[in-house]
C-alpha cells in the first residue's frame, strides 16, 4: 500500500492505516472535483459564472436584464469557444466545412453518449435545425 510506503509504521493499527488511505483518496478526489468545478475551468467556461460576474461588476451590483443581454451575447460565447476548438485542434476547416479531428470525434461521442444515457435532448438542434440535422438516436 502507498500509505505503508509513505508513512511507514506511523499508524496505531492496520485498520487505521486502511481508513487513512481510503479517506485520503476520497478527500483528494473531492477537492480535485471542487477545484475543477469552481475555479479555473468554471471561471472562464461557465455561462452562469459570467452572468453573476457581470452583475457583480455592475454599479451597486445591479444590472437590468436588457443590459445583461446586451453585454453578453450568444455570439460572444459561441465565437470564443469556436476559436478555442480550432486552436486546440478539435475542429478543422475543410473545403468550407467544419469537421472534427479524431480527438474532437472522441469528445463528441462521449458527450452525446452521456447525454443520451442521462436523457438530455438536443433541444437547440431540434429547435433551430430540425429540417437540416437529425440526431441518429
Amino acid at each position: 500500500m502507498l500509505c505503508s510506503w509513505w508513512f511507514g509504521g506511523d499508524f496505531s493499527s492496520e485498520q487505521a492505516q486502511v481508513l487513512a488511505c481510503v479517506a485520503g483518496a476520497l478527500t483528494f478526489l473531492g477537492f480535485a472535483g471542487v477545484y475543477c468545478l469552481l475555479l479555473p475551468i468554471s471561471v472562464d467556461r461557465s455561462v452562469s459564472a459570467h452572468i453573476v460576474s457581470l452583475i457583480w461588476l455592475a454599479p451597486e451590483h445591479r444590472l437590468k436584464e436588457r443590459e445583461l443581454f446586451q453585454l453578453y451575447t450568444h455570439d460572444d460565447i459561441l465565437r470564443k469557444r469556436f476559436e478555442e476548438c480550432i486552436e486546440t485542434g478539435i475542429i478543422v476547416r475543410h473545403d468550407g466545412e467544419l469537421t472534427l479531428t479524431s480527438h474532437g470525434a472522441r469528445i463528441a461521442f462521449i458527450f452525446v453518449t452521456l447525454g443520451r444515457l442521462l436523457g438530455i435532448r438536443l433541444w437547440h438542434i431540434a429547435r433551430r435545425n430540425a429540417h437540416v440535422f437529425r440526431d441518429p438516436a
